[in-house]
């Protein structure tokens, strides 16, 4: 949404995260849903949990099959998921280079996964003519913008999107291990 909305974006990128395609993810809510969200405790909480570990699906993904070789994939199930995400970047992006950089090393779901759009999402923002993607690292941040391998781009404001708190979406839950 930003890109749309400034004359230019420079998109700092760490690492590569895995783009997963979600019909009609940017759908809007039906009202019921944001009343539930408002009025039952936890609602939030748990449809994220039961969309992210509610199924026999996301256990298959994510475990580890000893038998299984491939350097980029745990199991047969996940390397079918990692296939799919292949798909939708050489769907979306035509440059081999452009698609390099944004192809993750690890395996699906190893990390937090991308939802978006299949329509449209990170992958055509980024293709944008006002957008330019740097993948070097940063160095250090000065008053007019963001120094990464020796070269400054000056910048009107940065608008960071650092992480998140992996386990904070089943706040307030406490989880605790083997004694205690």
């Amino acid at each position: 949404v930003i890109v749309e909305q400034t004359a230019h974006v420079t998109l700092f990128q760490r690492t590569p995260s895995w783009v997963r395609p979600v019909h009609r993810y940017l759908d809007e809510m039906v009202p019921q849903i944001a009343w539930l969200d408002r009025n039952l405790p936890f609602h939030t909480n748990f449809m994220r949990f039961r969309n992210c570990y509610g199924s026999d699906g996301f256990a298959r993904l994510t475990t580890i099959d000893p038998g299984f070789d491939d350097p980029h994939a745990c199991s047969p199930s996940n390397k079918a998921a990692r296939d799919a995400c292949l798909a939708f970047l050489d769907r979306k992006i035509a440059d081999p280079n452009l698609r390099a950089v944004m192809t993750p090393e690890h395996p699906v779901w190893s990390a937090r996964a991308i939802m978006v759009d299949p329509e449209y999402s990170i992958l055509d923002a980024i293709q944008r003519d006002n957008v330019t993607l740097v993948t070097d690292g940063i160095e250090r941040i000065t008053p007019n913008g963001i120094v990464t391998a020796g070269t400054e781009h000056e910048l009107d404001i940065i608008a960071f999107a650092t992480g998140f708190k992996a386990n904070d979406y089943l706040w307030p839950m406490e989880v605790r291990g083997i004694g205690g």
